[in-house]
């Protein structure tokens, strides 16, 4: 890091990472204190990405959210035999979140594909005067 100056880091997937170094109390004051000194030694923003299954609401990531700059919850599930892939923003450090949750897939070769649904107020009202 020191070498290539990284403006962004991600910490993906933090429940692997978190179940890796267990459980305890301890743990937790370590990612948390290591997520603040990683923002503050690169000048930048920590991402913490965590999984959670589709029908779960929350997740538990402790005090981390708070030392962090984004928080993302990726879900995933079946519905009518389609795998279907859900992005939460649970926190944007400095950005207005309108839209809590968004459908997405990986693209071979793209990467993370993002169907961000249509706000109603930029859709146009009919033309009443067009026969």
């Amino acid at each position: 890091m020191a070498s290539t100056k990284p403006k962004v880091i991600v910490i993906d997937n933090f429940a692997v990472l978190s179940n890796a170094l267990g459980n305890f109390p301890t743990t937790r004051s370590i990612l948390q204190n290591l997520v603040n000194e990683l923002a503050s030694m690169i000048g930048g923003i920590t991402v913490i990405v965590a999984e959670t299954s589709f029908n779960k609401e929350s997740i538990d990531l402790g005090g981390i959210e708070f030392t962090s700059d984004a928080v993302i919850i990726m879900k995933h599930g079946i519905e009518k035999a389609m795998l279907v892939r859900i992005m939460g923003f649970r926190k944007l450090r400095r950005a207005l979140i309108t839209v809590a949750e968004v459908s997405f897939t990986i693209r071979e070769g793209i990467g993370i594909q993002v169907f961000i649904p249509p706000y109603l107020e930029e859709v146009k009202p009919p033309r009443l005067d067009v026969h």
